[in-house]
């Protein structure tokens, strides 16, 4: 049950990085307007879409101060979302894409945790799995924070129920705008080596998975890139968990081990946690 005993309510920055994403734009606002949180502003950088997502964007500012946006050509989304950081006032930070979405309460059991745990930097959830029309395809788990599971694996925290606190920015930096897959695994990597992060079990926000999934579409790139960000860390990545994200039979397979002996086998070899859908 969520305690209601803040001593304050600070200011909650969401930054959301957008480009001709106005199918999901309007959830993505609503998302964030429907919080019962009270204390949220809402920067969405567009990076000058052609479709409707201004005349979207232009509605819901009119109707609230509290959405703040620019529409301009950017050099990629991790460009955008710096820009975002650099306009948030918040003392605590969300970065949700454009085609991702807030569940109910979010917001408010993020501050509630970071309020009563003033030595915890981050804090992460579960996400819902959604498709394009927004069903719920399953329900993506994360461990307890381990830092060095997190070293070890790219799949350990997800990227739209994070919130941190701003004042990390000055100690760790922005996102580098030279990666454009693996800039949350990045960024994440150099908060854990200054902070604690605090999982919530339980969902916080809905991830989609669609052809149009920048990962998805681009998965080569992608995992170039996450094995760049390994060996910047001083790591390497496992060849067995590389070869087993680019097999989706055994991907497959692997998902539905659920023999606790082969789990603690699979999480032993890989790195892994469970996820269910």
């Amino acid at each position: 049950m969520l305690s209601r005993r803040l001593k304050n309510q600070p200011l909650v920055s969401i930054v959301t990085p957008s480009y001709n994403q106005a199918q999901f734009l309007e959830e993505n606002i609503l998302s964030v307007r429907q919080q019962d949180y009270p204390n949220i502003e809402h920067i969405i950088i567009d990076g000058g879409s052609t479709d409707v997502s201004l005349d979207i964007i232009k509605k819901y500012a009119a109707a609230s101060s509290n959405l703040t946006w620019i529409s301009e050509p950017d050099r990629g989304q991790s460009h955008a979302i710096n820009k975002g950081l650099r306009m948030a006032k918040g003392e605590i930070i969300g970065w949700l894409n454009s085609d991702d979405y807030y569940l109910p309460g979010a917001v408010s059991i993020a501050v509630d945790v970071l309020i009563s745990n003033p030595g915890i930097g981050l804090v992460y959830g579960y996400c819902e799995k959604v498709d394009e029309q927004s069903n719920k395809t399953g329900l993506l788990k994360s461990p307890e924070f381990d830092r060095n599971l997190l070293f070890r694996n790219p799949d350990v925290i997800w990227q739209p129920t994070v919130f941190f606190r701003n004042d990390l920015l000055n100690k760790v930096g922005y996102l580098d705008e030279g990666l454009h897959f693996a800039m949350d695994y990045d960024f994440w990597l150099r908060m854990a080596k200054v902070t604690d992060f605090k999982l919530v079990p339980q969902a916080l926000a809905a991830y989609r998975f669609s052809s149009s999934c920048k990962s998805v579409a681009n998965e080569q790139e992608f995992w170039k890139e996450v094995d760049e960000v390994f060996r910047r860390h001083g790591m390497k990545i496992n060849p067995l968990y590389l070869a087993l994200h680019k097999s989706k039979f055994l991907h497959s397979l692997w998902a539905r081990v659920r023999s606790p002996l082969l789990v603690k086998l699979k999480n032993r070899l890989f790195g892994f946690w469970e996820s269910e859908g």
